[in-house]
């Protein structure tokens, strides 16, 4: 299959399986109603690497650090298994040392809702990291508006007449000017409003 057909196909498959399915949850299948508007924050733990992309041989060998991750969303349902997100994702760590790392990522995406309880999303925007010596005060290291995108997977574990819990994992890259990048993994517990 040619690398061109590729795309389109993929789209018009997501597309065809978003009308022709029922409704992933009703009120009457002890699930949301998911209409309108869309509220959700997440919080968990995020493996965050950061650098120029080097290995320990060269000595550039990048950050790589356990964090605090939150992960904030509003937007709204465009159709019964689509919601058109906005993200606002923030990862909080320090290293060995007394260097504080943060790296904020804002982004628009679409969640589909491929069951009743499992949807995967998709998301890019732009991004910011600090590194920051929290003895001294100093900032060590400053980027900002990189590209960013954010792919994410979710399993509902319980759902209420307009909430739910969700059990999600994210993945994410930026890169930024100069070849320094950031990547990070999350493993994330959420509460969804519809």
């Amino acid at each position: 299959m040619s690398g061109r057909l590729l795309p389109p196909l993929l789209a018009g498959l997501l597309a065809a399986g978003a009308v022709a399915f029922p409704r992933p949850a009703s009120a009457d299948a002890g699930g949301p109603d998911r209409e309108g508007l869309v509220l959700g924050a997440a919080m968990g733990a995020a493996s965050l690497k950061v650098g120029f992309g080097g290995n320990q041989f060269d000595g550039t060998e990048d950050t790589s650090l356990g964090t605090v991750a939150l992960d904030l969303q509003f937007g709204g349902m465009l159709h019964r298994r689509i919601a058109l997100l906005f993200h606002l994702n923030l990862a909080r760590g320090t290293d060995d040392g007394a260097v504080q790392h943060l790296h904020a990522v804002a982004l628009v995406g679409f969640r589909l809702f491929v069951t009743r309880v499992f949807w995967f999303e998709l998301a890019g925007g732009t991004s910011g990291y600090q590194a920051r010596d929290t003895l001294f005060g100093d900032t060590l290291e400053e980027r900002s508006s990189s590209f960013a995108y954010l792919l994410g997977l979710g399993v509902e574990i319980y759902q209420g007449e307009q909430f739910t819990f969700d059990i999600r994992a994210n993945v994410g890259f930026a890169e930024y000017q100069s070849g320094f990048s950031a990547s990070f993994l999350q493993g994330l517990v959420g509460l969804n409003w519809y």
